[in-house]
């Protein structure tokens, strides 16, 4: 998603102070229509992110709410099915640049803050963060209510035939 990310927001590092400095983004209706393209959804109603972003040298803490309305399709029924999102978030970025994926060898232990994720750059894309945070957030089998997957009974089937039925009812050959 960072190759092509519809709901971009950047704001500069030296923007950001270090007692906090509050922002709203809310998403147009060209990007909401990209992200619906690109989540594959039916409709997205709304996205909005009400951020606090506080600065530490190059650390940045992001303390957010996310609030958005999406249309999926249920797995089962394919009815359109609502879901109303409102999650409060913290990210943290660090500005360093972020290893190659087969080097990285760290551990986090449950219950242990997670490490802060590495960015490039002078500014953050605090678009891309709300646009994961929505993501993380999304229903991954949404199920309209009443509705239950059944499974069907199953029709009477023969057993395959081994292959290696077949070659011993080829018998054996003459030994001449």
């Amino acid at each position: 998603m960072a190759d092509h990310n519809p709901f971009s927001r950047h704001v500069a590092i030296s923007a950001i102070s270090p007692t906090g400095s509050e922002r709203e983004i809310v998403a147009t209706d060209s990007e909401r229509a990209a992200i619906v393209a690109d989540f594959g959804l039916v409709e997205l109603r709304s996205l909005v992110g009400k951020l606090d972003l506080r600065r530490s040298g190059d650390l940045v803490t992001i303390d957010g709410r996310l609030e958005a309305e999406a249309v999926q399709s249920c797995v089962v029924s394919l009815q359109p099915v609502v879901q109303r999102i409102d999650l409060a978030f913290t990210r943290r970025l660090l500005r360093g640049q972020p290893a190659e994926p087969s080097t990285v060898a760290e551990t986090v232990e449950i219950g242990e803050e997670d490490p802060p994720d590495l960015f490039a750059g002078d500014s953050v894309d605090v678009g891309l963060v709300l646009l994961e945070e929505f993501a993380l957030a999304l229903d991954p089998y949404p199920r309209a209510p009443g509705v239950e997957f059944t499974v069907p009974e199953e029709a009477e089937v023969d057993e395959p035939v081994s292959p290696f039925a077949v070659l011993k009812s080829l018998g054996k050959p003459d030994a001449t």
